[in-house]
């Protein structure tokens, strides 16, 4: 490919050519659009879900912090969510506080949170999310699902309790200054899994069961979640918030497979219309004979590769110049 750099003024002109070689994308298969509840852009304020543009984040800070803004990134290609740390014995911390889209929810079985992070300092112990069931009052003894800057994922409803990845143990997996892309999930079955940059790191795990992270009921924290009003980006562990910025976060209903993780970090990670691909019509079936005919009839995945029948499996397909999700 030949790409050709002209600038004119005046009498006056500079030409350069640029002889450049595109190689094709892998194709990866994955699916990040069935039970997405939440996206949040952090492009522009209000800041909305946009799946529910009624779901709006509340920048605030506690009484000697500074309120979150959202600052432009030129390695994010436009705005991020900056939050200001501080310590929870300061009351110096910001947050961005939201609906949490899993409240309410029955028969709950799994779910995923993703969202691309950059630590500004090398707190161990700030949080950079926590879901928690009421008004957060952040106390070390307030119910919460936490996660830090040192991968710490801490959990507690009161009776039950676990840490992953305690942080009295430096793990170097989110570096300062680096923006990083982060994918939790949490199955009833499967446990907790945490991927960094859509690879799954290893965890440490300790709970009121032991150490054995397959001895411990995650249903509990399932239901912990459904119960739990608000996600809170920064506080909500009884230690302070992360000194950090943030962008592109996901919530799902569901979690997400390995799959899955690696299909949304790689639609991160290029110049993808992450809305279109989850603007879709959800339905059981389709009718053949109610579209039109002229167009292309075969059955496609949303990284292009061409089906040999119409799908089975659950999923976001093309079809017909459409997006569908297949239940």
């Amino acid at each position: 490919m030949t790409l050709t750099h002209h600038i004119a003024s005046c009498n006056y002109y500079y030409d350069e050519t640029y002889n450049i070689r595109a190689q094709a994308a892998t194709q990866v298969e994955g699916d990040y659009a069935t039970g997405l509840l939440a996206y949040y852009e952090f492009d522009e304020t209000p800041v909305c879900n946009y799946l529910n543009a009624e779901d709006r984040a509340m920048l605030a800070r506690q009484s000697s912090g500074v309120s979150p803004v959202l600052n432009k990134d030129i390695a994010r290609f436009g705005q991020v969510l900056k939050v200001t740390g501080g310590t929870e014995a300061a009351k110096s911390g910001g947050l961005a506080r939201m609906n949490n889209p899993l409240y309410g929810l029955t028969d709950l079985e799994g779910m995923s949170i993703s969202f691309w992070v950059k630590r500004n300092d090398a707190d161990r112990w700030g949080t950079i999310f926590s879901f928690v069931n009421s008004n957060p009052a952040y106390t070390t003894t307030q119910n919460n699902l936490s996660f830090t800057g040192n991968t710490y994922l801490g959990f507690t409803n009161g009776v039950d309790t676990f840490a992953i990845n305690y942080p009295t143990t430096e793990r170097n997996t989110l570096e300062v200054g680096e923006w990083k892309f982060v994918t939790i999930t949490i199955d009833k079955a499967e446990g907790v899994k945490i991927y960094i940059n859509k690879t799954k790191r290893v965890v440490s795990f300790a709970s009121t069961e032991g150490t054995r992270a397959a001895n411990f009921d995650y249903q509990k924290v399932l239901d912990f979640l459904t119960a739990s009003q608000y996600l809170s980006i920064g506080k909500g562990n009884g230690y302070g918030t992360a000194d950090m910025s943030v962008d592109e976060l996901f919530v799902h209903q569901r979690a997400l497979t390995a799959e899955d993780v690696e299909a949304l970090y790689a639609a991160e990670t290029r110049v993808t219309d992450i809305k279109g691909a989850i603007d879709v019509t959800g339905i059981e079936d389709i009718a053949v004979d109610a579209v039109n005919p002229k167009t292309d009839d075969a059955w496609y995945t949303l990284q292009g590769l061409k089906l040999a029948d119409k799908p089975t499996g659950k999923g976001v397909y093309i079809w017909r110049g459409k997006k569908y999700s297949v239940k």
